[in-house]
């Protein structure tokens, strides 16, 4: 055990018998001297928290949550309160970055929201909104941009844990939602607008056309690129793995975990992962831990285990979403050359609306955003699109029999 405080003493009290005088101790003093009281009601719900898992009588908003005792299960035990007192956006994270109740307060009543990139800044057509994908970058996007996009405003949406490492995303929807909430509120949606999604980012793209239909912000179709069901790929990376030591494998992970840098990360991952999940993760240590190092780094994305937390905290959101059926126009594509095409996601089991799938001939999955056939074959969708909105009708379809729906090949 680590003492939180050290109190230095002259000597000891001592009892008439000679033993330690514990009542006469004394106490230590954890309270800073120049106490500053709450100014808003965030700080002063935080002020009662504090006090209630510090058992102390008094907290100023300037002082140290840790210096005053905290620790890494005190910073979960906060994030839960927090929220049960209607203070949203705390995470443990947010913890460790903003260990005051001053910082807290500002960083929980600021909505934060992954990064809009402006892949190009203007254009006479609808925008263009990119979903990341699975790593959360969106510079996939660049060459279709300037080589394709260049009449259409094109922005993109990094995940946010790219800014913010500490940040573990709660849901598909939750992720999707602070996307939504900018394109309402900063982006001119009134010609309507594109959403897109490549990989992992597919999924995103569907889920954010849905939530901006909901807005009634018109959604002339969500293009999705090679998207593949990612429960299906997980089973199947379990299939074709031969059953390891798992008790070793597992009393070797926890070793490594405990002196870890992202001890706490990794702390709010278990808490949140499946036993299937956790048992996935054991048998994705024992074949990768050689990656793994115990060396500090501040380049957290040179980290095996960093991107490994990333990795299966996205599979944990993924495997408990689910794609809600919709009259939205899905647009999807497909790579000829990807690997495991059973775990395609088939759009028209979701979408009435589902567009034939056009499938990319000499790319594979790492390629297909970048072909110069799909960027083609974007532009006329868009095109089409965009006459079938203003009264045109788009190619094979007539205006009077509603589309077919139809199964991707």
């Amino acid at each position: 055990m680590i003492p939180r405080h050290i109190l230095r003493l002259d000597s000891l009290p001592l009892s008439p018998n000679g033993k330690l005088d514990r009542q006469a101790l004394p106490a230590i003093d954890l309270v800073t001297k120049d106490y500053v009281a709450p100014s808003n009601e965030i700080e002063r719900r935080l002020v009662g928290i504090w006090q209630d898992l510090l058992k102390l009588d008094q907290v100023g908003v300037t002082d140290n949550f840790f210096e005053l005792g905290g620790d890494s299960i005190l910073a979960m035990m906060l994030v839960a309160c927090a929220g049960q007192a209607g203070i949203e956006g705390m995470t443990t994270g947010v913890v460790l970055t903003h260990q005051s109740i001053r910082e807290l307060a500002a960083a929980t009543s600021q909505k934060s929201i992954g990064a809009a990139v402006v892949l190009r800044r203007t254009g006479d057509r609808p925008p263009i909104l990119c979903l990341h994908p699975f790593q959360g970058r969106v510079d996939s996007y660049v060459p279709v941009a300037k080589q394709v996009l260049i009449r259409h405003p094109v922005i993109g949406f990094e995940a946010r844990w790219l800014r913010d490492p500490l940040f573990l995303e709660q849901s598909v929807e939750s992720v999707v939602s602070e996307y939504a909430e900018y394109v309402r509120s900063r982006v001119d949606t009134s010609s309507g607008c594109f959403v897109i999604g490549w990989s992992w980012g597919g999924l995103l793209a569907y889920e954010l056309a849905a939530q901006l239909d909901a807005s009634r912000i018109p959604v002339h179709f969500a293009g999705v690129v090679d998207v593949y069901d990612l429960s299906t790929q997980v089973d199947s990376y379990v299939a074709k793995r031969a059953q390891r030591d798992e008790q070793n494998a597992s009393e070797a992970f926890f070793e490594h975990i405990g002196a870890s840098q992202f001890h706490l990360l990794w702390v709010s991952l278990l808490e949140r992962l499946s036993e299937y999940e956790r048992s996935v993760l054991l048998l994705y240590y024992a074949e990768t831990k050689s990656h793994w190092t115990a060396t500090r780094t501040d380049d957290i994305w040179s980290s095996h285990e960093y991107r490994t937390i990333v990795l299966f905290n996205r599979i944990h959101i993924t495997r408990r979403y689910t794609l809600k059926p919709s009259t939205l126009t899905v647009k999807p594509w497909s790579a000829a050359d990807s690997g495991g095409a059973s775990g395609a996601v088939d759009w028209t089991c979701y979408s009435s609306a589902t567009l034939p799938t056009t499938v990319i001939r000499n790319a594979s999955h790492s390629t297909v955003i970048r072909s110069p056939e799909f960027f083609e074959s974007l532009r006329l969708e868009i095109d089409e699109a965009l006459s079938a909105a203003s009264g045109g009708v788009r190619a094979g379809h007539s205006p009077l029999v509603p589309e077919p729906t139809l199964s991707s090949p």
